[in-house]
């Protein structure tokens, strides 16, 4: 009786490393899917702060020009920590008191980990964000 279930426990020995080879790969793409949802929600919150810091700095002072407004939002982005380099869309910038300005922000998301294994992936994810407020 013994040796049956000595001779059970050691035929399992290796099953734990082939079920370990066979779920990690799922595992581990899994967690890294996480790790880069989370970095691009960050750099889309650093794009929608941007656009309103933009849109309140276009709004307070009506003398300022489209170039202005843009070096501005870059600035913040800068000291955010941005990663990329993103296109600034503004209008209304040089409009009349009770008028709109917007400004749209978008850029493509890099993917860090997961671009390496996935092939022309950053096509498919841009990040925007927009912000429309009237001038003071």
């Amino acid at each position: 009786m013994m040796k049956t279930t000595q001779n059970i426990k050691s035929s399992q020995a290796g099953s734990i490393a082939v079920e370990f080879a066979i779920i990690s790969p799922f595992m581990f793409v899994i967690l890294f899917s996480i790790i880069e949802i989370g970095g691009a929600w960050y750099q889309k919150q650093m794009m929608v702060s941007a656009s309103r810091e933009g849109a309140r700095f276009c709004s307070l002072f009506n003398d300022k020009s489209e170039q202005e407004v843009e070096t501005h939002i870059r600035t913040i982005l800068e000291q955010s920590g941005f990663p990329n380099d993103p296109n600034i869309d503004i209008s209304g910038a040089d409009a009349e008191s009770g008028d709109l300005v917007r400004v749209r922000i978008s850029c493509p998301y890099q993917f860090a980990v997961l671009g390496a294994f996935i092939p022309d992936i950053t096509e498919l994810f841009e990040l925007s964000a927009a912000t429309v407020m009237r001038h003071e």
